[in-house]
């Protein structure tokens, strides 16, 4: 009977002991383990902008965290092998799957304290692109660019830099003011457009670009020349890829947008203005690329067009997929706010609402951009004009 009471009197202090281990050890692993509160959430890592290549064998995606800089991994599907490129983002295949183009963004600590100090965003590091061999170490790098375009089958890159790559005058040669052919650089508000077959190391520069389009069967790309004296007129043009060859589609116009290509590249569709108050209206053009004849279409005076409407420079242009339909969007005439002498602070605004209308006036007035850039769907069948 005493083992008996021996052996339950023991018993509970084990298990006394065995709680206090338990919660010593515990208390150890939560003082290993880092807290989580709303500063974890900047280091949670996600996954986004996930693309194959043509044949499924590679694929990037870009690992993103809350606040901090993102990476771009290209990984062989096959072999499993990971190529990481530290702030890498908008990447692209070519269709013959050996490289991979992308941008690099400025480290993300760096632009935080540029923003802290209230620098201007003209003074900010730029971004860089980079082309990589796919399946090799190979990455070339070509800094201080706004934008790329690419053609995924013919393999030509379109990148349009953040700075004037035009040579300066020679020194002594700008000193000269006097000669009669002095060496002038043109005002511009554009840049220097490259195009550039990495396959085949065939490059071709063209300046004073503040826009561009490269055709997706490779045959040709569309750009926009800016030469800025007291109004930044523009010219359009077009370049054969395989020769390089130019034409010029219009001329000293004041806006040009909405450009683009029908699937076969022989028909180019754009909307233009030669308006030079800041509200414009819009015409749209129709150029034959075999031809090599641009005709404007659409205007305000067009048959079917209701009276006094005209192309929308907010909706958006494109070809059937035949090339037989060209759509459009279209909308009132802009009327241009006539000139007087007051101040702003001289005139008094009233908005004024009614029972009749949907929605009550802040609505209206949060809304009021938006109905303004709304188009309505149009389309012009070409063959019969």
């Amino acid at each position: 009977m005493y083992g008996y009471i021996c052996i339950d009197s023991i018993r509970p202090m084990k298990i006394l002991i065995t709680g206090i281990s338990l919660l010593l050890a515990l208390s150890g692993l939560s003082q290993s383990k880092k807290k989580i509160d709303y500063t974890a959430y900047n280091e949670w890592k996600t996954l986004r902008n996930v693309t194959q290549s043509a044949s499924g064998a590679w694929v990037f995606y870009e690992v993103a965290i809350m606040e901090g800089d993102a990476n771009l991994v290209v990984e062989s599907i096959e072999s499993g092998t990971k190529s990481n490129f530290p702030r890498g983002k908008n990447g692209s295949f070519l269709k013959s799957e050996t490289i991979v183009v992308f941008m690099i963004e400025p480290e993300f600590d760096t632009i935080r304290k540029l923003k802290l100090a209230e620098t201007s965003k003209d003074k900010f590091p730029k971004d860089t692109l980079a082309i990589h061999w796919l399946g090799s170490d190979s990455v070339l790098k070509i800094p201080s660019v706004k934008s790329y375009q690419i053609n995924e089958d013919n393999g030509w890159i379109a990148y349009l830099s953040t700075i004037d790559n035009r040579e300066k005058c020679p020194l002594k040669q700008s000193k000269r003011k006097k000669k009669k052919h002095p060496c002038i650089r043109p005002a511009t508000s554009g840049f220097t457009l490259t195009v550039f077959d990495p396959e085949h190391d065939i490059s071709k520069e063209i300046h004073c670009v503040t826009s561009y389009l490269i055709n997706q069967n490779g045959s040709s790309i569309s750009y926009i020349k800016s030469n800025k004296g007291d109004k930044d007129t523009l010219s359009l043009y077009i370049m054969n890829l395989t020769n390089f060859t130019e034409i010029k589609l219009l001329d000293d116009q004041y806006g040009i947008t909405q450009m683009k290509f029908d699937e076969s590249g022989n028909q180019f569709v754009f909307i233009s203005s030669n308006d030079t108050n800041e509200l414009k209206n819009y015409n749209l053009y129709l150029a034959d690329l075999n031809l090599k004849t641009t005709e404007k279409i659409i205007d305000s005076t067009s048959a079917g067009m209701p009276l006094y409407w005209t192309v929308s420079e907010y909706g958006r242009v494109y070809f059937s997929e035949n090339g037989t339909k060209l759509y459009l969007g279209t909308n009132n005439i802009v009327r241009q706010v006539p000139e007087d002498s007051l101040l702003a602070i001289e005139k008094a605004n009233v908005d004024v609402w009614g029972s009749n209308d949907l929605r009550i006036q802040p609505v209206q007035l949060i809304e009021q951009t938006n109905d303004q850039n709304n188009s309505f769907l149009a389309f012009y069948h070409i063959p019969t004009k």
